[in-house]
């Protein structure tokens, strides 16, 4: 979903992209007239195996905008010539792509990549492994100004402290790098954040969620989980919070931290 339509098809790590959005046919670019070399014989082509390594706001005739996709995916494409992707026809010898340029084109671009106008946006399971898709996808986040629901789970993340959502009130970060609370975007109307299966192992910048109406907390498998009083201590810097880990808020997690015995003593 990010602004691969900005880049050119130099090399791998500046190639055209392809977004495809599971709800929508937007895999571009007739493959089966480029020579791709280990190519899996005996397997039938699909209708849209034609415009595989096209970028949908490039193909003539599309209004689909941004906010319309409900998966779309950042990939890179084989390092062809630009001119080679323009001059693409289908089977009926039509281009494929639109013939627009320069200042029409941009606008044409930002018309269709309208980011910035979604409030909805799932960019799980990227495979972020090329400098290109990862350029791409962080410019994007940067564009998520009215989201409100963001899923970006999966995703290899390791920091998104110099990002903001100002209106996310549901973030998904299950599944990644980020190792410390102060990590973490700006997310000052955040109500449900899902931070399971992330390397979080102290409560270092927990405090930066207490100005905000958080309600949900998900830390499942993070090194803080096993930590003594860990539920005490989440509650007593969160104290809006209602329920962590899928538990609502118990009475025993009122009890001080220091309070808390040890789960594995003897009597």
């Amino acid at each position: 979903m990010a602004d691969s339509v900005s880049l050119s098809t130099q090399d791998r790590s500046s190639s055209t992209g392809e977004i495809v959005g599971t709800g929508l046919h937007l895999n571009m670019v007739p493959a089966h007239k480029l020579k791709i070399q280990n190519k899996p014989s005996g397997l039938p082509e699909l209708p849209s195996h034609q415009f595989e390594y096209s970028r949908w706001h490039d193909v003539k005739d599309v209004e689909i905008t941004g906010d319309q996709m409900r998966a779309p995916r950042v990939r890179i494409a084989p390092a062809q010539d630009t001119k080679l992707f323009r001059n693409l026809k289908d089977e009926n010898e039509e281009l494929i792509h639109h013939s627009l340029k320069g200042r029409q084109k941009t606008q044409h671009r930002k018309s269709l990549a309208n980011w910035e106008k979604c409030e909805f946006v799932s960019l799980c399971y990227q495979e972020l492994c090329d400098k290109y898709q990862r350029a791409n996808f962080y410019t994007i986040l940067k564009s998520l100004k009215v989201a409100r629901q963001i899923n970006l789970m999966d995703n290899l993340l390791t920091d998104l402290g110099s990002y903001s959502f100002p209106r996310c009130e549901d973030l998904n970060l299950n599944g990644n790098y980020i190792s410390s609370f102060k990590k973490l975007p700006k997310i000052p109307c955040i109500v449900t954040l899902s931070l399971a299966d992330n390397g979080i192992g102290n409560f270092d910048g927990l405090n930066q969620l207490s100005s905000t109406p958080i309600k949900h907390l998900v830390l499942l498998r993070t090194p803080i989980w096993y930590t003594i009083g860990y539920r005490q201590r989440i509650f007593q810097a969160l104290p809006q919070l209602e329920v962590l880990d899928n538990i609502p808020k118990l009475d025993s997690d009122s009890v001080p931290p220091g309070e808390v015995p040890s789960r594995c003593s003897i009597s």
